[in-house]
């Protein structure tokens, strides 16, 4: 059976995607100058260290689970069954206590790291030795106030989400990057203190993030009298974000989990995971998470009116076209990821080791990359129907199963299979990924009145889409080992590996293929 097309959704999707896929490409340009200038060294170890708590912290407030949290609360809050209309004071009142209130206890949190930067650089790697070991933790201290500047904007992001706004929310990571990339410019003339600059750039990106979102709702939610929240009803708010904060963290806990074991392999094991995640991220940012944030809202909406089953033709649109897009992505990134790493990353500091190892890590990440994307939806769906206990525990579950694959690479494989360890590391990640997909699966499964099994594509569906994703890894496969010069293989593979798939999709008479063709041919039309 078809999915109705929901012109919102897409178009939403496509707005957050197109500003999303430029702030990716600045954000590989800032990487691409990282690895130029420290490659895997010691510098670049000990930054990747530095930066991964803050990081960790943006990618679960402000792109996860504290924006998912707070958008599908204000939404539940400020819609009027009555008027259809989002009450826009109540919700900046409680934006802005709730602001006050975490704040304080993020900063409390990063006055603490930074007196104990030390232990804490020992516990993030305990394997890092000698500069490294030396760098990390006053990197760590410049870095770590970007914690305060990411869960102010998250809190931003949720409003103007709620609120129909999502063009300002996805320019803000832009000016994140250029923020980086201008005090990664002084590096090119003094090597020595690159690790510095970059840390610098990425504490005042953070803090010019959180100025465009604030700005933004001062302008476009300007209310005359802010209803009274009281302050029982705001700490009663943030009293779940443990919880929502680490139900959708899996991701994030996984690749920092897969840090610390990497810092007792070989020098450059951190930084090639680092590299490789940022590759990964490039088409889940574009797919998933676009995704994932445009349909939130209404997800929350339908599930307030309990119209469950707009709720899940929603849910079930979001799904397959990420399932449809992300499949041959996957395969690409598996058939070209030598010769990908090679031409971003190998020139400067990156060596041939580093690209051997970054593409060891990149071939283990790939697989999850449809479960990456699918967890952003899926997770959508679990808090706009208040599933935060049955999330809470799908993560823990997943990442049990994540310790228990760690612990059988290290005692089988350790000393047989070294040198592909960190592909096993990355794999490991991938695994807890579908797993986590699985779990939260049979969660939507188990409420009666969604009728959650529409959500997967039939049978049918996914053998054509399977069969387009190995015709897209032959045919680049074909590109990559036939043609000599690097950038013209890269380009060919990709090119030729996307006309494959569709054509064949089309072939098959794919019917995810045929709604998103209908959609591209109406978008057209109204232009």
């Amino acid at each position: 059976m078809g999915i109705p097309a929901s012109s919102s959704l897409l178009q939403t999707s496509s707005l957050v995607s197109a500003m999303t896929l430029f702030s990716r490409v600045l954000g590989l340009l800032r990487d691409v100058c990282m690895a130029f200038l420290l490659g895997t060294g010691p510098a670049a170890e000990a930054l990747v260290v530095a930066m991964r708590l803050p990081h960790l912290t943006r990618r679960l407030l402000h792109e996860g689970s504290l924006s998912l949290s707070l958008t599908a609360t204000l939404a539940h809050i400020g819609y009027t069954p009555a008027s259809g209309l989002i009450n826009t004071p109540l919700m900046r009142a409680l934006v802005h206590g709730l602001s006050l209130r975490l704040g304080a206890c993020i900063s409390v949190c990063i006055a603490a790291g930074i007196l104990l930067a030390e232990p804490l650089t020992s516990l993030l790697a305990p394997g890092l030795s000698g500069e490294a070991r030396l760098l990390a933790p006053d990197l760590l201290r410049i870095c770590l106030p970007y914690a305060l500047t990411a869960a102010l904007a998250a809190l931003g992001m949720a409003l103007l989400h709620s609120s129909g706004y999502f063009f300002i929310p996805a320019l803000a990571p832009i000016l994140f990057n250029l923020c980086i990339l201008a005090f990664a410019l002084p590096s090119l003339f003094l090597p020595e203190h690159g690790a510095y600059m970059f840390a610098f750039g990425f504490l005042c990106g953070g803090f010019a993030q959180w100025l465009l979102q604030h700005l933004a709702i001062r302008h476009l939610l300007r209310v005359t009298t802010f209803p009274h929240v009281p302050s029982h009803n705001l700490w009663h708010s943030l009293k779940n974000l443990p919880l929502d904060v680490f139900g959708t963290a899996l991701p994030q806990l996984a690749m920092l989990c897969a840090m610390v074991c990497a810092s007792y392999f070989t020098q450059g094991s951190v930084a090639a995971l680092y590299y490789a995640e940022r590759l990964m991220e490039l088409p889940v940012g574009l797919l998933g998470t676009a995704l994932g944030m445009a349909a939130l809202p209404t997800l929350s909406r339908l599930a307030a009116q309990e119209r469950h089953e707009h709720f899940i033709a929603q849910t079930q649109q979001a799904v397959r076209l990420a399932f449809l897009l992300t499949l041959p992505a996957a395969a690409g990134l598996i058939v070209i990821a030598p010769q990908l790493i090679t031409l971003l990353f190998g020139h400067g500091e990156f060596d041939i080791t580093a690209i051997e190892l970054a593409t060891h890590a990149l071939w283990g990440y790939a697989p999850g990359l449809p479960a990456y994307a699918l967890l952003r939806i899926l997770l959508a769906a679990c808090h706009a129907q208040k599933k935060r206990k049955t999330v809470w525990h799908s993560t823990l579950y997943s990442l049990v199963c994540l310790v228990i694959l760690y612990a059988l690479c290290f005692v089988v494989l350790s000393h047989t299979y070294n040198k592909y360890l960190l592909a096993l590391l990355s794999g490991c990640v991938s695994i807890a990924l579908w797993i986590q997909c699985l779990l939260l699966w049979r969660t939507l499964k188990k409420i009666p009145c969604l009728q959650a099994e529409r959500l997967c594509p039939s049978f049918k569906t996914i053998m054509q889409q399977l069969a387009g994703t190995l015709c897209t890894g032959l045919a680049a496969f074909a590109c990559i080992y036939n043609i000599t010069s690097p950038v013209i293989s890269l380009v060919s593979a990709v090119f030729c590996g996307i006309c494959m798939y569709a054509g064949t999709l089309f072939l098959l008479g794919n019917e995810d293929m045929r709604m998103l063709r209908t959609w591209l041919s109406s978008r057209q039309k109204h232009r």
